[in-house]
């Protein structure tokens, strides 16, 4: 469990290393480098300790820079002989070229003479030191930030020209002048630099255009105070907005609701809900149109309007109802917005942390969690919401750009419809794993309960046995002493038993007089013994003592007599063993 433990720190550890972020300080000062620590103190990047009060806005894994090379290229064309470049001023072109594109192209002059003049906007990422190529048939010119770069001479024939300049990162003015006297018309335009290999910044033929941004990219709901919530919606209910999967932390009522969006919508048919620069109270309905009225009611997912022309009207959302425009939402004020990676936009007056956590609890939203894995911005400024950007954005089109957005509507129904189901489909799929998660639960529940119930019972069931085992010998040795009483209270068994225990006595008693009687013979042995080892020793020491008189009175005859001895040893050796014969019998006399 410990090492368990340690893991998930430094697991949880790793998610801040691993996380990089950008903080524009309310000081116009730019912060790059890891997230370090974030919560209710602040936030630590790059070594920097900053308090939300300095913090304008912080992006968490900030997605790389824009799209590098050429954008909103306008393309003027005057047709014609033309020594040298004509005055736009004075001039004005045969043509002009109002697609925004991100490319050169010289299709549209072919074999003629002529000059094109390029307009736009240069996009780098990285500051460095960049390198252009340019290569013409006949003259050219380039400028970037009003500042002449290359020159080729108008000389009937093909050249070439590089050079080198530093950029800073951002965006640069980029003008190109080309002239072509006769035949075809070449043009070439190459660069490189930090992070950048060489590549063209023309095209032989017309590339497609890029798609318009949609308006709202995701089906969601519009809360009155500007809050975005990007998660597809089921039904409508006169108190209540339900969202597919019941999403936790999230409880819109249709009081707080200003719009609600079934699909995605494009831009041109989101600007079809306004009047002027404020929302209209209406439905938007899956073919385009918008009818506008008062919505009477709204019950089980069926929209009621009232219109001037068609009268009472309902209409089903999801399936006829794109969208519903209750009603004006509030004005935009400084606060906090939180953007997620889904799509989710969150205003708060203050910022809660729960450690690393954010914790949003203020109207639409309850308790809704979010780490900080889930966030992609957090910002502190006064910004429009979703939808009025949408109609700003609009409105700062020319009108080329809205005939190509306009154009567009089936590609953008085939990628973002298609997305907005598969969001839907996701949602069920995770709302049903959520059941089966509760339902999981719930039985693991009945499980834990189940298997107590059977260890209770497993208990019982030993001490049962343990009762019984206990209650056998119990049984056991109550039988016994019911068999003993039985035997002692039978007067024969009574009397065979005394007469057993009277003759066991009286062998105790024997056995211990024996004993006694035989302690006392041994001591009396052991006296004796004792009293002829003493008479042995001292008749020992007298015959010795005699051997030795006798020994000296024969020395000292020898000596004296100094004829034959034979026949007194003799003598004195059968008086010897006469002696030892007496002694024998004596001393067998005596043991008897």
């Amino acid at each position: 469990m410990l090492r368990f433990a340690v893991i998930a720190y430094w697991f949880s550890a790793g998610l801040f290393l691993l996380t990089a972020a950008t903080v524009h300080t309310r000081a116009g000062h730019l912060i790059s480098g890891n997230l370090e620590k974030i919560g209710a103190d602040g936030i630590r990047t790059a070594g920097k300790n900053l308090k939300w009060e300095n913090v304008a806005r912080i992006w968490v894994n900030p997605a790389p820079a824009g799209r590098v090379g050429l954008s909103d290229v306008l393309t003027r064309i005057w047709r014609g002989d033309h020594k040298m470049f004509p005055d736009e001023t004075a001039l004005d072109p045969s043509s002009v070229d109002t697609v925004r594109r991100h490319y050169l192209t010289v299709r549209r002059l072919g074999n003629t003479p002529g000059a094109i003049l390029f307009e736009g906007k240069l996009n780098t990422t990285h500051s460095g030191t960049y390198h252009f190529r340019l290569g013409s048939d006949d003259g050219a010119r380039f400028f970037v930030g009003g500042k002449e770069i290359l020159t080729t001479p108008a000389e009937y024939s093909f050249r070439r020209a590089t050079k080198s300049i530093r950029l800073d990162v951002g965006e640069h003015l980029f003008r190109l002048e080309y002239l072509n006297l006769a035949s075809y018309a070449l043009l070439e335009l190459e660069w490189s630099g930090p992070s950048l290999p060489w590549s063209p910044l023309g095209a032989v033929i017309d590339w497609p255009l890029p798609q318009a941004p949609p308006a709202i990219p995701a089906a969601g709901a519009l809360a009155w105070n500007g809050s975005y919530i990007a998660h597809p919606v089921e039904s409508l209910t006169g108190s209540r907005v339900r969202f597919v999967g019941k999403p936790a932390g999230i409880r819109l009522s249709t009081v707080n609701a200003s719009a609600i969006f079934f699909h995605p919508l494009s831009l041109p048919m989101a600007d079809r809900i306004r009047s002027g620069k404020v929302g209209r109270e209406g439905v938007l309905l899956v073919g385009g149109d918008f009818l506008e009225g008062e919505i009477l009611s709204i019950k089980d997912n069926v929209i009621t309007l009232q219109t001037l022309l068609f009268g009472s009207r309902k209409y089903q959302g999801g399936s006829q109802a794109a969208a519903v425009f209750l009603q004006k939402p509030a004005k935009e004020r400084k606060q906090w917005i939180v953007r997620t990676l889904l799509g989710t936009e969150i205003r708060l007056r203050k910022l809660e942390w729960d450690g690393s956590t954010l914790v949003v609890n203020q109207t639409p939203f309850r308790k809704l969690r979010l780490k900080i894995g889930e966030i992609r911005e957090i910002a502190y400024l006064a910004e429009p919401n979703v939808l009025e950007r949408a109609w700003a954005t609009w409105a700062a089109m020319d009108t080329q750009h809205k005939r190509q957005t306009i154009a567009g509507q089936s590609s953008f129904d085939r990628t973002y419809k298609v997305r907005s189901e598969a969001k839907v489909y996701l949602a069920q799929l995770d709302e049903k794993w959520r059941r089966l998660e509760s339902e999981h639960a719930v039985i693991q529940q009945e499980l834990k309960a189940i298997l107590a119930g059977l260890k209770q019972h497993e208990l019982v069931a030993r001490k049962a046995r343990s009762d019984l085992a206990e209650t056998q010998s119990n049984y056991t040795l109550a039988n016994s002493r019911v068999n003993l009483n039985a035997h002692h209270f039978n007067p024969k068994i009574r009397e065979a038993r005394e007469l057993k225990m009277r003759r066991l006595t009286e062998a105790k008693a024997a056995l211990e007089a024996e004993k006694k009687s035989l302690m006392e013979r041994e001591k009396s042995n052991s006296d004796n013994v004792t009293k002829y080892k003493a008479d042995r020793d001292r008749q020992q020491g007298q015959h010795e003592k005699h051997a030795a008189d006798r020994n000296a009175g024969l020395t000292k005859a020898r000596a004296i007599f100094k004829g034959d001895s034979r026949p007194v040893e003799i003598y004195a050796a059968v008086a010897r063993t006469r002696k030892a014969r007496e002694f024998s019998e004596s001393r067998r006399n005596r043991s008897r």
